[in-house]
């Protein structure tokens, strides 16, 4: 099963054990609304900076970016 990128930021996060404002500054200090709208599923970032930013998050799990992508 594959996972929508919403469901896979949340999970990431949540194994990161990070608020949305840490996460925010993670990310490259993107603003907090848009960070809630893509966590809600609401809007999602073009699919090359989806794959930026699971890629930041795998780095920062010190873990393979496939796992990320197909848990």
């Amino acid at each position: 099963m594959t996972l929508i990128f919403s469901e896979r930021l949340n999970q990431v996060k949540k194994e990161l054990g990070v608020t949305q404002v840490e996460l925010c500054k993670i990310l490259f200090d993107v603003p907090h609304r848009t960070l809630q709208s893509w966590l809600q599923g609401e809007k999602e970032p073009p699919g090359y900076v989806q794959h930026l930013i699971l890629f930041r998050l795998s780095r920062l799990l010190d873990c393979d970016n496939d796992n990320l992508n197909n848990p």
